[in-house]
């Protein structure tokens, strides 16, 4: 498993990448298809990207954004799908979130299906808004086997 401490240069990095034939064909990959078909994040990966998330100020910023905009519908639970302002999510938090996404399975050399992206933004708003106590709780862990599709764990035979 990779080793994230520094992130700086990922969107460079990112870049790169991608003008390269194995980056156009990762591209090409991550990018086609139903979600479904591609790879469930594992619980180590998607604890890891929520950690980078909540820790890494240049993904902080996004999150605390994405965080206000989620928590208006919580607030509001009468609004429905059909609401204006939740047709219109946080684009800048979003963009960065997808290009940030895809420099990790990138790094992992996994292209997890999106359900992976989804679940760390929402187990870190969840922490966020202290509806969980931590990423590395007890409750959290209940919380992410209760709720969340995952790959196996090494060694574990079916995904939960």
């Amino acid at each position: 498993m990779a080793v994230f401490i520094d992130i700086t240069g990922w969107e460079e990095e990112l870049a790169s990448f991608e003008k390269t034939p194995e980056g156009v064909e990762f591209s090409r990959t991550h990018n086609s298809g139903i979600s479904i078909s591609k790879p469930l994040i594992p619980l180590q990966e998607l604890l890891e990207l929520t950690e980078l998330f909540l820790v890494q100020t240049e993904l902080r910023v996004h999150l605390d954004t994405y965080v206000v905009w989620q928590k208006q519908f919580d607030d509001h639970p009468d609004w429905g799908d059909d609401h204006p302002d939740r047709l219109n999510p946080p684009f800048e938090a979003n963009l960065l979130f997808r290009r940030f996404y895809r420099w990790y399975t990138f790094k992992k050399n996994t292209p997890y299906g999106d359900l992976g992206l989804q679940q760390s933004k929402d187990l870190g708003y969840l922490i966020c808004v202290r509806d969980l106590p931590g990423l590395r709780h007890d409750a959290t862990f209940s919380y992410i086997s209760q709720n969340y599709r995952l790959a196996p764990a090494y060694g574990d035979g079916e995904a939960s």
